[in-house]
């Protein structure tokens, strides 16, 4: 399943029924179905099976590193409703970006940034890490 915002595009396994990752708008290079045969001798009837997916494409130099994310649909009519969706506010998103200064590229930069797991485990890594030398202070000062 895919969650679409002015800024990004997250993905999320439905099973899990959370974000496993997001694209910022502007890195998106590429939007369209995914069809990828895997070999030669693959019978009409997986084929089939392989419809209504979406290929989504991400910039080398981007935030995701130019990873492929593919998304299965239920219908033909849903995935090319997305895709449309994807390409459209792509688009209207790249044009904004372009149009920004550096400082307003770096702030939006911090805010995706901020938004990651890893920035979250960071932080409290720093608050524990904090807590632990205020109890060694607290035990080694004289008047504590």
């Amino acid at each position: 399943a895919m969650a679409l915002t002015p800024e990004l595009v997250a993905f999320m396994h439905t099973s899990e029924g959370h974000i496993v990752d997001s694209v910022p708008l502007e890195d998106i290079v590429k939007i369209a179905p995914h069809w990828r045969p895997r070999s030669k001798d693959l019978v009409r009837k997986k084929i089939k099976k392989a419809t209504n997916l979406l290929e989504v494409d991400t910039a080398h130099t981007g935030y995701n590193a130019g990873r492929t994310y593919v998304v299965k649909f239920d219908t033909a009519r849903r995935c090319n409703e997305w895709m449309s969706k994807l390409r459209y506010y792509s688009r209207k998103r790249i044009s904004r970006v372009q149009n920004k200064s550096g400082t307003e590229k770096r702030q939006e930069w911090a805010r995706l940034f901020q938004k990651t797991p890893l920035y979250r485990q960071s932080i409290v890594c720093i608050i524990i890490a904090n807590f632990l030398v205020n109890i060694i202070q607290a035990q080694i000062s004289p008047g504590g």
